[in-house]
């Protein structure tokens, strides 16, 4: 995939600045406008191709993401382990790499979805649930020595089986309305003795409804938890990459400002392939998840660096007003 970055200049947005035939109005063009800086001007990115960004410069960068772990039940021995891990792999290393920290803004909109989903199949159960209840006596009545679980789902709507994974005895319950034996002596039970019976195989179908329910009370309130912890917190997510990159262009004989030719960019991407492959390999012994990153993820850094979202910018002045306080800068050493 090849993705030409385009070139804009201040004050080219749609709709503004233009007249009908799509030509600026050189009135509208201040003199503060052209002296704005373009955004292309300070972005060294120029290309991006098959996971890997173009630089300027003609240098090809290509980078391996991985996320922290956390080490508070780990045991001194098993950090100092970590760190050796990574020392010997720094070691290994024949070339330069850029340690580079990313940071996002929470999105936990999988995670609410998700929840959501489990919501709605655990309302889903429940209702199962109650006609099972509601419909059990009727069953008993109209289906006798022909009971089987094909006739089960057709008079339910639903499979015994459908139960596999809950709590509780209600397909305990469905595969015993599918046995005509059990049924049969069922019916011949004298009319309190049967509806007893009936009201003890209903209470065992409740016991699931019950922990389902229960299942859906915990999930709500983890979803609220949630909720609030991240409104008070604010606190990004931080992914981390190690940036590898190639310039064939410093040692061959060609103009910084040509184009990258196919033939380049291969030889460029075969190198940080490897580099990529020896990354991955010596994150590997530390247990640390890694994954090749995409471009998408490179340029998501860069939009979020320039553009920068409303709880991200409030952070950055928070952090700025607490740097600069006075107490702050009272009790501030210089160490030598």
């Amino acid at each position: 995939m090849q993705i030409s970055i385009p070139f804009i200049r201040p004050g080219d947005a749609s709709g503004s600045g233009r007249n009908v035939g799509g030509k600026r109005k050189p009135s509208q063009a201040t003199e503060d406008e052209r002296d704005l800086p373009r955004t292309q001007d300070i972005i060294e990115v120029t290309e991006v191709r098959d996971n890997c960004l173009i630089c300027k410069d003609g240098s090809v960068v290509a980078a391996v993401g991985f996320r922290s772990l956390d080490d508070t039940l780990m045991t001194a021995r098993d950090i100092a382990f970590k760190q050796m891990l990574y020392y010997q792999f720094l070691r290994t290393i024949r070339f330069d790499l850029q340690f580079l920290i990313a940071t996002r803004p929470q999105n936990l909109t999988l995670y609410y979805e998700d929840n959501l989903k489990q919501i709605d199949a655990h309302n889903a159960v429940v209702t199962k649930l109650d006609v099972f209840v509601s419909r059990m006596a009727e069953y008993v009545e109209q289906i006798g020595p022909s009971a089987n679980e094909q006739v089960f789902e057709g008079f339910f709507g639903w499979h015994p089986n459908s139960l596999i994974g809950l709590p509780g005895q209600a397909r305990d319950v469905a595969w015993k309305l599918c046995d005509p034996v059990f049924l049969v002596e069922l019916r011949q039970k004298p009319g309190q003795l049967r509806e007893s019976k009936i009201a003890e195989l209903c209470k065992a179908i409740r016991s699931t409804a019950f922990w389902v329910d229960r299942w859906r009370s915990i999930i709500l309130e983890q979803i609220d938890m949630v909720r609030q912890k991240i409104a008070s917190a604010q606190a990004p997510v931080r992914v981390f990459y190690l940036v590898a990159s190639y310039n064939s262009r410093i040692t061959a004989k060609l103009k910084l400002k040509e184009r990258m030719g196919d033939e380049e960019f291969v030889r460029a991407r075969k190198v940080l392939d490897e580099r990529c492959r020896l990354i991955q390999a010596g994150m590997k012994p530390m247990g640390l998840p890694t994954w090749r990153a995409t471009h998408e993820d490179l340029l998501l850094d860069i939009r979020t660096f320039f553009n920068p979202s409303q709880a991200m910018l409030a952070r950055r002045a928070m952090l700025a007003a607490r740097d600069s306080a006075p107490m702050f800068a009272a009790n501030t050493h210089h160490v030598s």
